[in-house]
């Protein structure tokens, strides 16, 4: 009885070792990132790193003059009734200005203030990870 229990034991573990070895994990190859994606990851600006301080006192802005936000990307606001590409911020000495991560007064003509890059950016460079 002892014989045979040890007999299928070794079976058993023959069976189990032969199955390890021809599962499909040890048959995967390895993935392969064309040229062209390669090329195009290495040409995509990265991120900057995040500001060194968050922007502390924002303030909900006052007024129904903030610009259109772009795809949920970019941050505007209506400050002191004034369209604001950026958030609105208040001061130490309480007075509220528009901000976009430390660009005073906001984004200028043709820019935008991206979540994503935490600056101002042309619209075409705010995309997200």
């Amino acid at each position: 009885m002892v014989i045979r229990l040890i007999v299928l034991s070794f079976v058993a573990l023959f069976l189990v070792t032969g199955c390890l070895l021809n599962s499909p994990k040890n048959n995967v190859e390895e993935a392969h990132i064309s040229d062209e994606a390669a090329k195009i990851e290495r040409e995509r600006a990265s991120l900057p790193p995040p500001a060194k301080e968050p922007i502390r006192n924002i303030v909900p802005g006052k007024g129904n003059c903030a610009p259109q936000a772009l795809k949920g990307e970019t941050i505007t606001a209506c400050c002191n009734n004034k369209p604001c590409l950026g958030h609105c911020v208040a001061s130490s000495k309480g007075t509220v200005q528009c901000d976009c991560y430390g660009t005073k007064g906001g984004c200028g003509k043709g820019l935008v203030c991206c979540k994503f890059r935490r600056a101002c950016v042309p619209a075409d460079e705010c995309v997200g990870p």
